[in-house]
Protein backbone atom coordinates (compact mmCIF):
# COMPACT_ATOMS: atom_id res chain seq x y z
CA UNK A 1 0.00 0.00 0.00
CA UNK A 2 1.33 3.54 -1.11
CA UNK A 3 0.36 5.14 2.25
CA UNK A 4 2.34 2.81 4.28
CA UNK A 5 5.31 3.47 2.06
CA UNK A 6 5.30 6.82 3.27
CA UNK A 7 3.95 8.58 0.07
CA UNK A 8 1.53 11.51 0.15
CA UNK A 9 -1.89 11.64 -1.33
CA UNK A 10 -0.82 13.98 -4.11
CA UNK A 11 1.93 11.32 -4.71
CA UNK A 12 0.10 8.62 -4.97
CA UNK A 13 -2.32 10.45 -6.91
CA UNK A 14 0.28 11.22 -9.28
CA UNK A 15 1.64 7.63 -9.35
CA UNK A 16 -2.13 6.17 -9.86
CA UNK A 17 -3.20 8.86 -12.28
CA UNK A 18 -6.38 9.67 -10.25
CA UNK A 19 -6.95 13.26 -8.44
CA UNK A 20 -5.96 13.54 -4.97
CA UNK A 21 -9.61 13.22 -4.00
CA UNK A 22 -9.91 10.15 -5.37
CA UNK A 23 -6.48 9.17 -2.67
CA UNK A 24 -8.57 11.01 0.12
CA UNK A 25 -11.86 9.21 -0.50
CA UNK A 26 -10.65 5.77 -0.52
CA UNK A 27 -8.07 6.04 2.14
CA UNK A 28 -10.63 7.58 4.72
CA UNK A 29 -12.91 4.23 3.67
CA UNK A 30 -9.69 1.81 4.65
CA UNK A 31 -8.96 4.12 7.76
CA UNK A 32 -12.89 3.60 9.07
CA UNK A 33 -13.15 -0.07 8.07
CA UNK A 34 -9.62 -0.68 9.92
CA UNK A 35 -10.55 1.66 12.95
CA UNK A 36 -7.12 3.89 12.25
CA UNK A 37 -6.72 7.59 12.00
CA UNK A 38 -3.25 7.92 11.41
CA UNK A 39 -0.92 6.51 8.90
CA UNK A 40 1.59 5.03 11.24
CA UNK A 41 -1.24 2.85 12.53
CA UNK A 42 -2.39 1.90 9.16
CA UNK A 43 1.40 0.85 8.33
CA UNK A 44 0.99 -1.41 11.79
CA UNK A 45 -2.13 -2.68 11.10
CA UNK A 46 -0.95 -4.02 7.77
CA UNK A 47 2.58 -5.56 8.99
CA UNK A 48 0.32 -7.02 11.54
CA UNK A 49 -1.77 -8.66 9.22
CA UNK A 50 1.16 -9.26 7.07
CA UNK A 51 3.32 -10.70 10.05
CA UNK A 52 -0.16 -13.07 10.61
CA UNK A 53 -0.04 -14.76 6.91
CA UNK A 54 -2.51 -11.93 5.31
CA UNK A 55 -0.85 -11.60 2.08
CA UNK A 56 -0.63 -7.41 1.26
CA UNK A 57 -2.14 -7.08 -2.08
CA UNK A 58 0.65 -4.55 -4.47
CA UNK A 59 -0.92 -1.51 -5.94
Amino acid sequence: MLACQGLSNRRIAGRLVVGVETVEFHLTGAFRRLDVSTRAELRRVVAGSAADGIEERSS
